[in-house]
């Protein structure tokens, strides 16, 4: 079997964010690249096959990116946040294997841009379920794995063209939902508080200024003083919107404003060096307070 068609589809891949580029074409090459990768399989050919299912990868990660912008600017950024947690997965799992090819098919500036654009979702807290595994089964043997019984093959690990995953059997005992910081899935979101959607005004600021994905955009983080007519409704005996755990009075309400999160853009001009006026009034969820019942809706998955 030729390679010719492997190097079509590794040209394509490096044209992402070119010129001249078409995105529709994504769904072409990847069942092309599947083709490819089971015609090896089945001809054991598993050098050409773990190529394939890499570039396989590569395709999902580009067509989730370039998705993730689209449902931003669609107001659907729960969605956008389940993409690129996917993605930072998927780069996660080629990392092993790609790492010197990420430059050429731009996945070194997807995991940068992938990277910064969370920070400015509003999620600082999520969901983790409590439930019981009784085992595990192994995706290339098809052995029950247990905390008795381990097969050869390793989770995460490519074997003859296919990941190994272990897909969980018998879940039982689903007797809890926590909220914590550093959860296991950062796709268990939450998705309303008190009532309320959350607040996407900094993320949807970025992509109302990005024309492409891949434009070389950067953002830093800072803390500038907002000014006290933001807080109108904070009493004085109130803990204090900076988030230092004092008191209004005794935190910053003696300054000229409340020391507060803020973000500058650049798209390829630099950073500002003057201070502009604030532009978001941008507060981040608490964590629910144990004596205070909350009123939460969210997303929750069990894989």
């Amino acid at each position: 079997m030729s390679n010719k068609q492997i190097q079509s589809i590794e040209r394509y891949l490096e044209d992402f964010g070119n010129k001249g580029y078409n995105p529709k074409d994504w769904r072409k090459y990847l069942a092309k690249c599947i083709n490819l990768k089971e015609n090896y399989i089945y001809s054991k050919d598993f050098k050409n096959a773990n190529v394939c299912l890499l570039l396989e990868s590569v395709i999902h990660i580009h067509h989730k990116y370039l998705k993730s912008y689209k449902l931003i600017a669609k107001d659907q950024q729960e969605k956008a946040w389940s993409l690129i947690i996917d993605i930072e997965n998927l780069i996660d799992r080629i990392k092993p294997y790609l790492l010197k090819e990420f430059s050429k098919y731009k996945i070194d500036i997807i995991e940068d841009k992938n990277k910064k654009i969370q920070t400015l979702f509003p999620y600082t807290h999520f969901f983790s379920t409590g439930f019981s595994v009784k085992s595990y089964k192994c995706s290339i043997c098809g052995e029950t794995i247990s905390m008795r019984n381990r097969c050869k093959h390793k989770t995460g690990h490519i074997y003859n063209g296919r990941w190994c995953v272990w897909k969980a059997v018998d879940m039982t005992n689903f007797d809890h939902v926590a909220i914590v910081e550093n959860p296991k899935d950062k796709r268990c979101i939450i998705t309303n508080f008190e009532g309320n959607r959350l607040n996407f005004s900094i993320v949807n600021a970025l992509i109302n200024n990005i024309n492409k994905p891949y434009l070389n955009w950067d953002l830093k983080w800072s803390k500038l003083r907002h000014p006290h007519k933001f807080f109108k409704d904070v009493k004085e005996s109130d803990t204090c919107p900076c988030g230092s755990g004092l008191t209004y009075n005794d935190c910053c309400m003696k300054e000229s404003g409340v020391l507060r999160p803020h973000v500058d853009f650049d798209f390829g001009e630099g950073f500002c060096t003057k201070s502009k006026a604030v532009k978001y009034c941008y507060s981040k969820p608490k964590l629910p307070k144990k004596e205070k019942e909350h009123v939460m809706s969210g997303v929750i998955l069990a894989n």
